[in-house]
């Protein structure tokens, strides 16, 4: 566009190429081979994306929406724009900033802070995973999920 965007993530497939981020109004974008998608929010709250991944023809995106009483970042997956999994509550700050699929599962992780520091975290399919990545005691946030089948083993 003619206007301030940033780009997130690129996912390439079947000759697509998709890209994820936000435009200049903090209003979460997504390109198909440069072209605008839907918004994935109505706009009023910032929101951002983080990550793409394209799986069966569904476009899966992760980031945040702020949400619309409590003023923090809720973290979210959207599927073909529509809310998949709201990860968070919205009572701290949260993100998630990669997402993967792998067969009919959703993997995402990010990280939601417990009022005094950000806590690294991970989901599948929407639903909190353990082993927690760490206590809370210090800092942390995960960047990047990669899920791989193996098998034969």
């Amino acid at each position: 566009g003619l206007t301030t965007s940033e780009a997130n993530s690129i996912f390439v497939s079947n000759n697509n190429v998709y890209i994820c981020g936000k435009d200049n109004n903090w209003d979460a974008r997504w390109w198909n081979n440069g072209t605008a998608e839907d918004y994935v929010n109505d706009t009023t709250y910032a929101s951002v994306l983080y990550s793409v991944y394209v799986s069966n023809g569904d476009v899966y995106l992760s980031g945040y929406e702020n949400h619309p009483t409590k003023s923090k970042k809720v973290a979210k997956v959207w599927k073909n724009e529509d809310p998949q999994y709201i990860l968070t509550s919205g009572d701290e700050e949260a993100i998630a900033y990669s997402i993967n699929v792998l067969a009919e599962d959703v993997y995402a992780c990010g990280y939601e802070n417990n009022g005094t520091n950000n806590v690294a975290k991970w989901w599948i399919n929407g639903v909190e995973q353990t082993p927690i990545l760490t206590d809370g005691s210090f800092s942390s946030e995960a960047l990047s999920i990669k899920i791989v089948l193996r098998t034969g083993d």
